[in-house]
């Protein structure tokens, strides 16, 4: 995957929207749980509720998090 591209969509009630790329590299693993129970990701984002698992291969080509706000604002509008 590269960063700042769509690698995949998420969901809510009323919703879809892209989800993308933090960083370029290969996705090594993707949580299985969220399968099971998606709500996992709003109940726990930092502990059980994590997307994937990614070896980053250019760090330098990474979005800081100034310009992925900045991104977010642009693409979907300022959700903060």
């Amino acid at each position: 995957m590269e960063a700042g591209e769509i690698c995949g969509r998420i969901a809510s009630r009323t919703v879809v929207g892209g989800l993308y790329a933090p960083a370029s590299g290969r996705v090594l693993e993707v949580n299985p749980a969220l399968a099971r129970d998606p709500g996992v990701v709003n109940a726990a984002p930092y502990t059980d509720g994590w997307l994937f698992r990614l070896r980053v291969e250019n760090i330098a080509g990474a979005l800081t998090p100034d310009a992925y706000a900045a991104h977010c604002a642009h693409t979907q509008g300022d959700r903060r």
